[in-house]
Order: C-alpha cells, then sequence, then structure tokens
C-alpha cells in the first residue's frame, strides 16, 4: 500500500542546476560535493515518492549513449508494467507512470500527496500523437497544429477535450486532458 511523504513542488530539482554544476564541476574540480549534494537531493526525492528508478543528470551527462539507453530502457519497462519513475523534463524532476493506467495515475496522486482531481499531463513523443488521446474538431486541430509547429517540443501544456483511452483518472475526472511534448533528450526518449 502506497504511504509515502507528502512532495511539495519545491522539492523537485531543476535539472539544468544540475547539469549546469556539473559542467562547472568538471572545470573546477573543487565543487565535488556540490555536485554530490544536489544528485543526493534529487535520488531523496524519488526514494520519497517510491520511484524505482531515478535517471540523473550525471549519467546521462557523463555517458549519454550507454548509461542513459539502459536507464530509458529499464524505466520504459517499470513503466509498462505499472510502477513509476522520476525523470528530468525542461524545468524539473517528474514523477512519472503510465497516463493510459488508471492505477500509476492513482500512484502518482498519492505518492505526490497531490489531490486527485488535480490533472496529470498526457506527454507524447510527437506533437501529432496527441491525437491518439484527444478528440478534436476543425478548430481545436487547427489551433493546436498552430501552437504546436510554434512551441513543441518544449514545456507548453496544451488542454484538449479527452478521448475515452484516458482514463478519468489521469485527467482529475475532467472531460479534457493535459497534452505536451517535452524537449528534453531524456524525457523524449522514454516517451
Amino acid at each position: 500500500m502506497y504511504n509515502p511523504k507528502s512532495l511539495k513542488a519545491e522539492e523537485f530539482i531543476n535539472h539544468e542546476e544540475i547539469l549546469e554544476t556539473l559542467e562547472y564541476a568538471q572545470k573546477n574540480k573543487d565543487n565535488r560535493e556540490l555536485i554530490e549534494s544536489i544528485l543526493e537531493k534529487a535520488k531523496e526525492t524519488a526514494r520519497r515518492c517510491n520511484a524505482i528508478v531515478f535517471i540523473n543528470a550525471r549519467s546521462y551527462h557523463k555517458n549519454r549513449q550507454r548509461n542513459t539507453t539502459y536507464a530509458i530502457d529499464r524505466a520504459a519497462t517499470i513503466i509498462r508494467a505499472g510502477g513509476l519513475v522520476v525523470f528530468p523534463t525542461e524545468t524539473v524532476y517528474g514523477l512519472g507512470g503510465n497516463g493510459l493506467d488508471a492505477e500509476a495515475a492513482r500512484k502518482i496522486y498519492a505518492a505526490k500527496g497531490r489531490p486527485s482531481d488535480n490533472p496529470l499531463i498526457i506527454h507524447v513523443a510527437r506533437p501529432e500523437d496527441a491525437f491518439a488521446y484527444t478528440v478534436t474538431d476543425e478548430v481545436s486541430c487547427a489551433l493546436y497544429e498552430r501552437l504546436a509547429r510554434a512551441f513543441m517540443p518544449g514545456p507548453l501544456t496544451v488542454i484538449l477535450p479527452r478521448a475515452e483511452v484516458v482514463p478519468l483518472s489521469t485527467t482529475g475526472g475532467l472531460e479534457t486532458v493535459a497534452v505536451r511534448c517535452p524537449s528534453h533528450p531524456v524525457a523524449h526518449a522514454l516517451i
């Protein structure tokens, strides 16, 4: 049974801060303690969320191919099995699961201490993938496509009417769904 400590948004760590600190430390070898404390805080957030995998900026930064590929494959396996993972986005480390799995959505709400009427976001690999999770008319489709061309991939979230494949537990009981196409390479690869 899920009984994690409640998380506050400010407890998540901006991945850019981690990458910048790592880059600085590579040039100035005297900052290892700062790096370790930042990475440890991010890992602690993952542990407190009961997330199984933590894709950290250090493995992404140092050895993109080998370490990140393994972590992404492992994370994808966990998500497909209904588990949760912590991964970087453009702005913060996010807690994610399968948005089409009602139980995974409930686990995210429980882990974050988030009210279940506060909708989650469906992340897509390509902007056009949003149409598998939404129902659009000609006008909303044209507007979405204009926004997507201008701002995606990136930190833009668009609200559209949900398709029945998206459970109400993911949308907080609403008939709309939040859709986003992230640009962070780890988030993008995980999707």
